[in-house]
Protein backbone atom coordinates (compact mmCIF):
# COMPACT_ATOMS: atom_id res chain seq x y z
CA UNK A 1 0.00 0.00 0.00
CA UNK A 2 1.14 3.54 -0.77
CA UNK A 3 -1.06 6.10 0.92
CA UNK A 4 -4.57 5.41 -0.33
CA UNK A 5 -3.30 3.41 -3.31
CA UNK A 6 -3.02 -0.36 -3.45
CA UNK A 7 -0.06 -1.67 -5.44
CA UNK A 8 -0.61 -5.07 -7.05
CA UNK A 9 2.51 -6.79 -8.41
CA UNK A 10 2.22 -9.69 -10.87
CA UNK A 11 4.93 -12.10 -9.70
CA UNK A 12 5.15 -13.89 -13.06
CA UNK A 13 5.78 -10.73 -15.13
CA UNK A 14 6.88 -8.06 -12.67
CA UNK A 15 4.10 -5.77 -13.94
CA UNK A 16 2.69 -3.39 -11.34
CA UNK A 17 -0.87 -2.05 -11.10
CA UNK A 18 -1.80 0.94 -8.94
CA UNK A 19 -5.38 0.58 -7.70
CA UNK A 20 -7.47 3.29 -6.07
CA UNK A 21 -11.03 3.23 -4.68
CA UNK A 22 -11.28 -0.55 -5.10
CA UNK A 23 -13.48 -2.68 -2.83
CA UNK A 24 -12.77 -6.17 -4.16
CA UNK A 25 -10.24 -7.88 -6.43
CA UNK A 26 -11.07 -11.15 -8.17
CA UNK A 27 -8.48 -13.48 -9.70
CA UNK A 28 -8.61 -16.14 -12.42
CA UNK A 29 -8.35 -18.79 -9.73
CA UNK A 30 -8.70 -18.78 -5.97
CA UNK A 31 -10.56 -16.59 -3.53
CA UNK A 32 -11.31 -12.90 -3.97
CA UNK A 33 -9.54 -10.21 -1.96
CA UNK A 34 -11.60 -7.58 -0.13
CA UNK A 35 -10.14 -4.11 0.38
CA UNK A 36 -11.58 -2.74 3.62
CA UNK A 37 -11.29 0.92 4.63
CA UNK A 38 -12.83 0.40 8.05
CA UNK A 39 -13.49 -2.16 10.76
CA UNK A 40 -17.11 -2.32 9.61
CA UNK A 41 -16.20 -3.15 5.99
CA UNK A 42 -13.80 -5.85 7.16
CA UNK A 43 -16.47 -7.40 9.40
CA UNK A 44 -19.03 -7.42 6.59
CA UNK A 45 -16.57 -9.09 4.22
CA UNK A 46 -15.74 -11.68 6.88
CA UNK A 47 -19.39 -12.56 7.46
CA UNK A 48 -19.98 -12.87 3.71
CA UNK A 49 -16.97 -15.09 3.00
CA UNK A 50 -17.19 -17.30 6.09
CA UNK A 51 -20.90 -17.52 6.86
CA UNK A 52 -22.68 -16.77 3.59
CA UNK A 53 -20.04 -18.65 1.60
CA UNK A 54 -19.89 -16.19 -1.28
CA UNK A 55 -18.73 -12.77 -2.41
CA UNK A 56 -20.85 -9.70 -1.82
CA UNK A 57 -22.69 -8.36 -4.84
CA UNK A 58 -22.18 -4.74 -5.90
CA UNK A 59 -25.67 -3.94 -4.63
CA UNK A 60 -24.97 -5.50 -1.24
CA UNK A 61 -21.69 -3.66 -0.98
CA UNK A 62 -23.46 -0.36 -1.61
CA UNK A 63 -26.15 -1.19 0.96
CA UNK A 64 -23.58 -2.05 3.61
CA UNK A 65 -21.88 1.34 3.18
CA UNK A 66 -24.45 2.61 5.67
CA UNK A 67 -22.76 0.42 8.31
CA UNK A 68 -19.31 2.02 7.93
CA UNK A 69 -19.52 3.89 11.26
CA UNK A 70 -20.23 0.72 13.26
CA UNK A 71 -17.89 -1.57 15.18
CA UNK A 72 -17.45 -5.18 14.04
CA UNK A 73 -19.82 -6.40 16.75
CA UNK A 74 -22.44 -3.80 15.84
CA UNK A 75 -22.19 -4.86 12.20
CA UNK A 76 -22.84 -8.49 13.13
CA UNK A 77 -25.83 -7.46 15.24
CA UNK A 78 -27.21 -5.40 12.35
CA UNK A 79 -26.76 -8.31 9.94
CA UNK A 80 -28.71 -10.63 12.24
CA UNK A 81 -31.56 -8.11 12.30
CA UNK A 82 -31.51 -7.76 8.52
CA UNK A 83 -32.44 -9.94 5.54
CA UNK A 84 -29.73 -12.52 6.33
CA UNK A 85 -30.96 -13.10 9.87
CA UNK A 86 -32.99 -16.17 8.90
CA UNK A 87 -30.06 -17.74 7.03
CA UNK A 88 -27.81 -17.13 10.03
CA UNK A 89 -30.36 -18.19 12.61
CA UNK A 90 -28.85 -19.93 15.63
CA UNK A 91 -25.60 -17.95 15.52
CA UNK A 92 -24.68 -15.08 17.80
CA UNK A 93 -23.12 -11.82 16.70
CA UNK A 94 -19.94 -12.81 18.51
CA UNK A 95 -19.75 -16.04 16.49
CA UNK A 96 -20.19 -14.18 13.20
CA UNK A 97 -17.15 -11.99 13.76
CA UNK A 98 -14.89 -14.55 15.44
CA UNK A 99 -11.53 -14.47 13.63
CA UNK A 100 -12.46 -11.54 11.41
CA UNK A 101 -9.10 -9.82 11.98
CA UNK A 102 -7.21 -12.87 10.66
CA UNK A 103 -9.31 -13.50 7.54
CA UNK A 104 -6.77 -13.89 4.67
CA UNK A 105 -9.32 -12.60 2.15
CA UNK A 106 -9.41 -9.15 3.74
CA UNK A 107 -6.80 -6.41 3.39
CA UNK A 108 -7.24 -3.54 5.83
CA UNK A 109 -6.35 -0.15 4.35
CA UNK A 110 -6.89 1.62 7.68
CA UNK A 111 -4.23 -0.35 9.58
CA UNK A 112 -1.28 1.69 10.85
CA UNK A 113 2.05 0.09 9.91
CA UNK A 114 4.93 -0.29 12.32
CA UNK A 115 7.70 2.18 11.47
CA UNK A 116 11.34 1.02 11.50
CA UNK A 117 13.77 3.93 11.33
CA UNK A 118 17.35 3.50 10.18
CA UNK A 119 20.26 5.91 10.54
CA UNK A 120 23.44 6.64 8.61
CA UNK A 121 25.44 3.83 7.05
CA UNK A 122 24.05 0.47 5.99
CA UNK A 123 21.19 -0.52 8.29
CA UNK A 124 19.69 -4.01 8.22
CA UNK A 125 16.72 -5.75 9.81
CA UNK A 126 16.14 -9.47 10.24
CA UNK A 127 12.90 -11.38 9.66
CA UNK A 128 12.58 -15.01 10.68
CA UNK A 129 10.48 -15.94 7.65
CA UNK A 130 11.24 -17.07 4.12
CA UNK A 131 11.40 -14.54 1.31
CA UNK A 132 8.31 -16.10 -0.31
CA UNK A 133 6.33 -15.36 2.86
CA UNK A 134 7.01 -11.64 2.65
CA UNK A 135 6.45 -8.80 0.21
CA UNK A 136 8.63 -5.70 -0.07
CA UNK A 137 7.41 -2.63 -1.93
CA UNK A 138 9.14 0.65 -2.75
CA UNK A 139 7.10 3.64 -1.57
CA UNK A 140 9.35 6.67 -2.09
CA UNK A 141 13.02 7.59 -1.79
CA UNK A 142 14.33 5.89 1.34
CA UNK A 143 10.93 4.46 2.27
CA UNK A 144 9.79 0.86 1.72
CA UNK A 145 6.90 -1.17 3.03
CA UNK A 146 7.25 -4.77 4.16
CA UNK A 147 4.36 -7.18 4.62
CA UNK A 148 4.36 -10.64 6.19
CA UNK A 149 1.87 -12.32 3.86
CA UNK A 150 1.24 -15.16 6.31
CA UNK A 151 -0.35 -12.92 8.94
CA UNK A 152 -0.73 -9.48 7.35
CA UNK A 153 1.74 -7.72 9.68
CA UNK A 154 3.16 -4.62 8.02
CA UNK A 155 6.13 -2.37 8.67
CA UNK A 156 7.25 0.83 7.00
CA UNK A 157 11.02 0.91 6.57
CA UNK A 158 12.77 4.28 6.63
CA UNK A 159 16.47 4.48 5.67
CA UNK A 160 16.85 0.69 5.85
CA UNK A 161 19.24 -0.69 3.25
CA UNK A 162 19.11 -4.47 3.76
CA UNK A 163 16.43 -6.95 4.81
CA UNK A 164 17.50 -10.48 5.83
CA UNK A 165 15.13 -13.43 5.57
CA UNK A 166 15.79 -17.04 6.55
CA UNK A 167 16.63 -18.10 2.99
CA UNK A 168 17.67 -14.90 1.22
CA UNK A 169 18.57 -11.26 1.72
CA UNK A 170 17.29 -8.22 -0.15
CA UNK A 171 19.16 -4.99 -0.86
CA UNK A 172 16.83 -2.00 -0.84
CA UNK A 173 19.76 0.20 -1.90
CA UNK A 174 20.71 -1.91 -4.90
CA UNK A 175 19.03 0.04 -7.73
CA UNK A 176 22.26 1.43 -9.18
CA UNK A 177 24.00 -1.93 -8.98
CA UNK A 178 21.01 -3.68 -10.55
CA UNK A 179 21.04 -1.26 -13.47
CA UNK A 180 24.78 -1.80 -13.99
CA UNK A 181 24.26 -5.57 -13.99
CA UNK A 182 21.36 -5.24 -16.43
CA UNK A 183 23.33 -3.22 -19.03
CA UNK A 184 26.48 -5.35 -18.80
CA UNK A 185 25.67 -8.93 -17.83
CA UNK A 186 22.00 -8.75 -18.83
CA UNK A 187 18.71 -8.74 -16.95
CA UNK A 188 18.78 -12.51 -16.43
CA UNK A 189 21.80 -12.01 -14.16
CA UNK A 190 19.61 -10.09 -11.71
CA UNK A 191 18.31 -13.52 -10.67
CA UNK A 192 21.84 -14.88 -10.12
CA UNK A 193 22.54 -14.47 -6.40
CA UNK A 194 26.25 -15.15 -6.83
CA UNK A 195 26.50 -12.15 -9.13
CA UNK A 196 24.31 -9.84 -7.05
CA UNK A 197 26.14 -10.85 -3.87
CA UNK A 198 29.54 -10.13 -5.42
CA UNK A 199 28.32 -6.81 -6.78
CA UNK A 200 27.01 -5.73 -3.39
CA UNK A 201 30.30 -6.73 -1.77
CA UNK A 202 32.15 -4.44 -4.20
CA UNK A 203 29.64 -1.64 -3.63
CA UNK A 204 29.92 -1.94 0.15
CA UNK A 205 33.72 -1.92 -0.03
CA UNK A 206 33.65 1.47 -1.74
CA UNK A 207 33.86 0.69 -5.46
CA UNK A 208 32.38 3.44 -7.61
CA UNK A 209 29.55 2.83 -10.07
CA UNK A 210 32.02 3.33 -12.92
CA UNK A 211 34.48 0.79 -11.51
CA UNK A 212 31.75 -1.80 -10.99
CA UNK A 213 30.42 -1.14 -14.49
CA UNK A 214 33.84 -1.60 -16.09
CA UNK A 215 34.48 -4.84 -14.18
CA UNK A 216 31.04 -6.22 -15.01
CA UNK A 217 31.44 -5.36 -18.68
CA UNK A 218 34.81 -7.12 -18.83
CA UNK A 219 33.23 -10.18 -17.24
CA UNK A 220 30.31 -10.06 -19.66
CA UNK A 221 32.29 -9.56 -22.88
CA UNK A 222 35.07 -11.96 -21.93
CA UNK A 223 38.82 -11.79 -22.22
CA UNK A 224 40.49 -10.36 -25.28
CA UNK A 225 40.53 -7.11 -27.18
CA UNK A 226 37.23 -5.44 -27.97
CA UNK A 227 36.80 -2.46 -30.26
CA UNK A 228 35.09 0.72 -29.15
CA UNK A 229 32.24 -0.19 -31.51
CA UNK A 230 31.84 -3.60 -29.84
CA UNK A 231 31.73 -2.05 -26.38
CA UNK A 232 29.23 0.68 -27.22
CA UNK A 233 26.99 -1.71 -29.14
CA UNK A 234 26.96 -4.12 -26.21
CA UNK A 235 25.87 -1.44 -23.74
CA UNK A 236 23.35 0.07 -26.15
CA UNK A 237 21.69 -3.26 -26.86
CA UNK A 238 21.37 -4.14 -23.17
CA UNK A 239 20.05 -0.70 -22.23
CA UNK A 240 17.64 -0.21 -25.13
CA UNK A 241 16.67 -3.80 -25.81
CA UNK A 242 17.75 -3.63 -29.46
CA UNK A 243 20.91 -2.94 -31.44
CA UNK A 244 21.87 0.64 -32.19
CA UNK A 245 22.61 1.99 -35.65
CA UNK A 246 26.08 3.20 -36.63
CA UNK A 247 24.79 6.77 -36.50
CA UNK A 248 23.43 6.30 -32.97
CA UNK A 249 26.62 4.68 -31.70
CA UNK A 250 29.16 7.00 -33.35
CA UNK A 251 29.20 9.83 -30.74
CA UNK A 252 29.95 7.36 -27.96
CA UNK A 253 32.51 5.49 -30.06
CA UNK A 254 34.34 8.76 -30.75
CA UNK A 255 34.35 9.68 -27.05
CA UNK A 256 35.79 6.29 -26.14
CA UNK A 257 38.43 6.37 -28.89
CA UNK A 258 39.54 9.90 -28.03
CA UNK A 259 39.79 9.20 -24.31
CA UNK A 260 37.07 11.74 -23.51
CA UNK A 261 35.25 9.02 -21.63
CA UNK A 262 35.96 5.57 -20.21
CA UNK A 263 34.26 2.20 -20.44
CA UNK A 264 33.13 2.63 -16.84
CA UNK A 265 31.64 6.04 -17.57
CA UNK A 266 29.68 4.66 -20.52
CA UNK A 267 28.46 1.71 -18.48
CA UNK A 268 27.19 4.06 -15.79
CA UNK A 269 25.54 6.33 -18.38
CA UNK A 270 23.80 3.29 -19.90
CA UNK A 271 22.73 2.19 -16.41
CA UNK A 272 21.19 5.59 -15.70
CA UNK A 273 19.19 5.37 -18.92
CA UNK A 274 18.07 1.85 -17.98
CA UNK A 275 16.91 3.07 -14.58
CA UNK A 276 14.78 5.78 -16.15
CA UNK A 277 13.42 3.37 -18.79
CA UNK A 278 13.52 -0.04 -17.09
CA UNK A 279 12.68 -3.31 -18.74
CA UNK A 280 10.63 -5.88 -16.80
CA UNK A 281 13.43 -7.43 -14.75
CA UNK A 282 14.97 -4.15 -13.63
CA UNK A 283 11.54 -2.66 -12.92
CA UNK A 284 10.87 -5.55 -10.56
CA UNK A 285 14.09 -4.89 -8.66
CA UNK A 286 13.29 -1.18 -8.40
CA UNK A 287 9.92 -2.00 -6.84
CA UNK A 288 10.87 -5.02 -4.70
CA UNK A 289 14.60 -4.88 -4.06
CA UNK A 290 17.65 -6.84 -5.23
CA UNK A 291 17.81 -10.42 -3.93
CA UNK A 292 21.18 -11.87 -2.94
CA UNK A 293 22.59 -14.72 -0.86
CA UNK A 294 21.16 -14.99 2.64
CA UNK A 295 23.14 -13.27 5.36
CA UNK A 296 23.02 -15.24 8.60
CA UNK A 297 22.66 -12.89 11.53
Amino acid sequence: MTGDDLILTHNSTGEVDHLKSVEMITFDTGASLYIADSEAEAAIAHIATKWLGRDLTAEEGAQFQAYSHLTALEVAQAVLRGPYGEQLQGHTAEELIAGWQDNPQILRMDVVSEVVQGSTGVDAINYGVKLADAHLQWVSDGVWEGTNVTNGDMAQLHSIERVHFSDASVALDGANLAALIAVTLGEASLQDRAITSEGLALMDSGWSNQAIGAAALQLAMGAGTHTAEDTVQWLWTKAYGSAGTAEQLQPYVQQLQSGATTVGDLAWEAAQYAQANPQVGLAGVQQQGLVYDAVVA
